[in-house]
Order: structure tokens, then sequence, then C-alpha cells
């Protein structure tokens, strides 16, 4: 069969929703560059329409989405196990089941199966549980290792998020690719942003991440309201979207800092206003992978964390400053500088791994 006529190897992502965030930005770069493979999606529904759904179709890439259904208690659960069975006694044509989730869902694997597709792939992105409810830890143990038993190839983003989940077993680390050329430091961007949202003269904090219990978002408010007490003229703008926003907002005008903060959600043009921050500020307690940093440091930017959150893969610069309390995050705010040196980013640049990627799935 000549090459131009060889059939793509077809494969199906799972990914609990279609929000904006960093697996999803993965997987969007990933369908962007892929030339070789024929991706579907399948993903739960919390009842919300996001708008990366529409952007993925838009690929020409098709997006299932199971109806109504998202895990909350038992009842849902169920639900949720029938809907599986239903989806892969229509669609059970593929080579390769890539799941992007959590423990939560081995039960895709353990259905994709039985419906004989044998390669199942479980990516980590992650360190940890995404809850603090010791029940719901304890069911995600159980369920991690019926995860490892319905799997057969362990991806993780990092190596701290390869060792969380698969333990002792090898593991492939696949790095969250990205346009890093978007990401480059640009001053018309620059302008055009702070000229959009009035803001030519103010020193900008950006932050990139889900405003979710994970992320640590109210701390961003504790940060900038020891600065404001400090009369300095800073504006901080948070790019996400989550389950803590209303309770952000409250803190918001708590503090009477409605003036100072702004939020957007659901961005398709993110990469522009790393140019129009002065610094990066992440609150997060622990980072699996965080390509939100890697964007802000090959921006320029300096990337303020918390202690020990970021993974080492991802400090691909001098330009990351770990802090231990509010106090310092201030202070490394106050000081921040912008560093454009060249960084070496080959290994995150998402050509490098999608050809990675592509060449893995094509060999299996």
């Amino acid at each position: 069969m000549p090459k131009s006529m060889k059939s793509k190897t077809k494969i199906l992502y799972f990914v609990d929703i279609l929000e904006y965030g960093g697996i999803q930005n993965f997987i969007l770069n990933v369908l962007k560059n892929i030339k070789d493979t024929d991706i579907e999606i399948l993903t739960l529904d919390d009842g919300n329409n996001y708008p990366l759904e529409k952007e993925i179709e838009e690929l020409g890439i098709k997006v299932y989405k199971l109806n109504n259904i998202w895990i909350k208690d038992l009842f849902s659960y169920l639900k949720y196990k029938k809907a599986i069975n239903n989806f892969f006694k229509e669609h059970n044509d593929y080579k390769m089941i890539h799941l992007h989730s959590t423990s939560k869902n081995y039960y895709i694997l353990e259905v994709a199966k039985k419906y004989n597709i044998d390669i199942r792939i479980v990516h980590s992105h992650t360190t940890d549980f995404s809850t603090s409810n010791k029940l719901k830890k304890i069911l995600g143990t159980i369920w991690k290792k019926k995860l490892l038993k319905y799997a057969t190839d362990y991806f993780a983003c990092s190596k701290e998020a390869g060792e969380w989940m698969f333990e002792k077993n090898r593991f492939l680390i696949i790095p969250n690719g990205i346009d890093s050329d978007k990401f480059i430091f640009n001053d018309k961007y620059r302008k055009e942003i702070r000229k959009e949202y009035n803001l030519e003269n103010k020193f900008i904090i950006g932050n990139v991440a889900r405003i979710t219990h994970q992320k640590n978002p109210l701390l961003l408010i504790d940060i900038i309201n020891e600065l404001k007490e400090k009369n300095k003229d800073v504006f901080l703008i948070i790019i996400g979207s989550g389950e803590l926003e209303n309770k952000l907002q409250r803190k918001i005008e708590k503090y009477n800092l409605e003036k100072d903060i702004l939020i957007l959600k659901n961005r398709n043009d993110v990469y522009k206003f790393y140019s129009a921050f002065d610094c990066f500020i992440l609150t997060s307690p622990k980072e699996a992978f965080c390509i939100a940093a890697i964007e802000a440091q090959i921006n320029g930017l300096k990337c303020i964390t918390l202690e020990d959150v970021l993974p080492p893969e991802v400090k691909i610069s001098h330009n990351v400053e770990e802090v231990n309390n509010i106090d310092n995050f201030t202070k490394e705010i106050l000081n921040s500088t912008r560093n454009n040196d060249n960084i070496d980013i080959k290994r995150f640049d998402i050509k490098e791994v999608v050809k990675y990627l592509e060449k893995y799935y094509q060999s299996r």
C-alpha cells in the first residue's frame, strides 16, 4: 500500500471536561500538530458548554460527550458506568485509548479491554488526589490499583507524577509540549492588552490557573491585599475558571479589591497576556508539571511559587523564585524584573513532543 494510502491509527482520548486548563491545552496542542493519527475525544458532561469543545470540533476532531453524566455520588457513578458501556458498544474500533484522567475513571479501561481495545494508556498529570475528603482518597487509592491493572502503557508529565501514580512500575515521561514561539515576549501584545484594559501604567501580576482547591487561588487575594496595604500600585490578572469562582469573588469584595483584580475565563489567546505581565505567581501547594510556568519562563517573566511546588523538569531558567510566606511573595514581586535570556526549550516544543508521541502510537 502506498504511504499516502496508509490508514491512520485510530485513538480515543478521554478527559473529564474540555475546559481550558493544563491537560486540555496539552491535548489541544497535540491535536493541532498530529498528522498521521486519527484521534477522537470522549468527555463527561458537567452541565456546561465550553468554548474549547467548539475549538476542537473546528479542527475536524469528533467529540463525544456523555450527556448529563458527571460523577458526584454513588447514583451518578452507576449512571456513568452504564453510559461507558453503552458508548463502547457503539464505538470500539480504536487501536488504543489514551486516558488523561485520574483513577476514578479506571472503569473506562476495564470496558475498553472487554471490547478488545488492546492498548490502554494511562497518562498521569498529577501528584495527588484533587480532594481533601478522606473517603474519596481511600476510594481513589483502591481505584488506582484497578487503573494499573487495566492499563497496558504508563505515561507521566513528570517524574514525580509518574512515581505517584505508577509507584514502582516503569513509565515514560511525556513533557506537556507547547507552541513555544507564541510565548516569546512580544511588545505588540504587551501594548495591545494593556491598552484594551486601560492598564498602561500598572505593574501587572499574572496568574494562569484553574480556580479550584488544587490551585489555592484564595492566597492570591491575600498577596494582593498585602501589597495594597503597603500602598503599592499593582494589578492582578487571573486567567482561569472553576468551582471556587464565587468564593474568590467574595474575598475580593471583602478586601475592596474589585478595582485591582481582573478575572478572565476561557481565553484562547492567553499567550498574549504573558507579554503584558510584569511577573507571574503560582499559589498551588503542588504541581505535577505546570505548563503555565514553562510559558511564563519562555516569556522572560520571573515565576514566583511556594517552595517545592514545581518539579525539576519545569525549572528551565533562573527565573523561578521559591518563597515560603506572603511577606516573601510580596518582596519578590516588588523586585521582579524581566529576563529574556535565551532558554533551551526544544524538549518542550509541541512539534518535538508530537513527533515522539506519533512514533510511539505507530509502533504499538
